[in-house]
């Protein structure tokens, strides 16, 4: 906010989404408020771009000729830009998906019944004990790869594959996370022997991999979300910030946002919030940074390298599963009964808000 006023932008003419801090809190609250009540779509850059709401920040980027693409840590960049144009720019960034154990995979790339086929090769279960309808979004919708991009034959997933994933949420999941079964994965950790995958779920850099795991040298593999399709390795941005597409400011826009981006504040980012950066010069000093192993900087730049989705919250999808999901347990619904209807509420809610 400062650089902000620093380069004279006025208060509307910008919009910085964040939760950093003193944020958190109030994001929570916000989440837990869209997740129970919300009918639409997550307010997201993406879609406001595609509205003509926010600019496309390709061609600004060339017609700076101090800034280069390079600048960013390329597979960030990709996923960025991944449809042809950038409608946000972050600071900062924490992988969104699951972790292996190298000894168990070294395979990035990993569908939902490969996993499952892995899983049990090594006499595990697939996934940590977490709440069924989580694992059925992860897997369909947590990711956020472009869901209309998915439309296959007039639908988002194929009756089989909503089956499957169904299947798989209500057999490896839980209808309540009071569960003893949730506290004892939570206490096991990945090299307990329980559970295959886990996603971590940390607040920074330094929680991906504890102090234990690194004297004892363990190699993770980050696989992301497998879907019926492969994996989706997805990134959750942090101090999201993008242009209005009428400003008349827009190199004053610009600036701010190229600051999000310089070496100075991603390295405040990095030490000071333990967020992995976009900037590549910053990202290779971590990468290099000693006070890591040297397994698990390899651990690292093979995550960051394998990034290829910047991770968007789908509300209505959450809504739509959870009470399809919970209708197995209150109702004792069969499963290829209540694929059915997910299939059936997906697309209707994806050619809806996306066709």
């Amino acid at each position: 906010m400062d650089k902000a006023q620093e380069c004279g932008i006025p208060a509307e003419l910008y919009e910085v989404c964040e939760a950093w801090n003193t944020h958190s809190a109030y994001c929570a609250g916000v989440f837990l408020k869209n997740r129970s009540e919300s009918d639409t779509l997550d307010k997201v850059y993406e879609m406001m771009g595609r509205a003509g709401l926010v600019a496309d920040l390709i061609p600004v980027m060339a017609d700076d000729s101090t800034f280069h693409s390079n600048m960013i840590y390329g597979s960030i960049y990709d996923a960025m830009t991944r449809h042809g144009h950038c409608y946000q720019i972050f600071a900062g960034y924490m992988p969104e998906g699951y972790w292996c154990l190298t000894s168990k995979t070294d395979d990035p790339d990993m569908s939902l019944n490969e996993l499952l086929d892995t899983a049990s090769r090594e006499g595990l279960r697939p996934v940590k004990y977490t709440d069924a309808t989580q694992l059925a979004y992860d897997s369909i919708a947590g990711a956020r790869y472009d869901l209309v991009d998915r439309i296959d034959d007039g639908h988002l997933m194929s009756l089989p594959d909503i089956n499957r994933t169904v299947d798989f949420a209500v057999t490896y999941g839980l209808n309540d996370l009071s569960d003893p079964l949730f506290v004892q994965d939570m206490n096991d950790g990945l090299d307990g022997g329980q559970y295959l995958a886990d996603t971590l779920a940390p607040d920074s850099i330094s929680m991906i991999f504890t102090p234990l795991y690194q004297q004892a040298d363990l190699s993770y593999t980050f696989i992301g979300y497998p879907c019926s399709f492969g994996s989706v390795h997805s990134i959750r941005p942090y101090s999201i910030c993008s242009m209005s597409a009428d400003t008349d400011k827009k190199e004053l826009c610009w600036e701010f946002m190229r600051y999000l981006v310089s070496e100075d504040l991603q390295r405040e980012v990095t030490n000071s919030y333990g967020r992995f950066p976009v900037n590549r010069t910053v990202a290779e000093e971590l990468l290099n940074d000693t006070s890591y192993s040297e397994t698990t900087r390899g651990d690292l730049r093979r995550m960051m390298d394998s990034i290829d989705t910047v991770y968007m919250s789908e509300y209505s999808i959450w809504n739509i599963l959870s009470d399809e999901i919970g209708s197995y347990y209150t109702q004792s619904r069969p499963v290829d009964e209540i694929a059915r209807t997910v299939q059936s509420r997906l697309d209707v809610y994806v050619q809806e808000n996306y066709g």
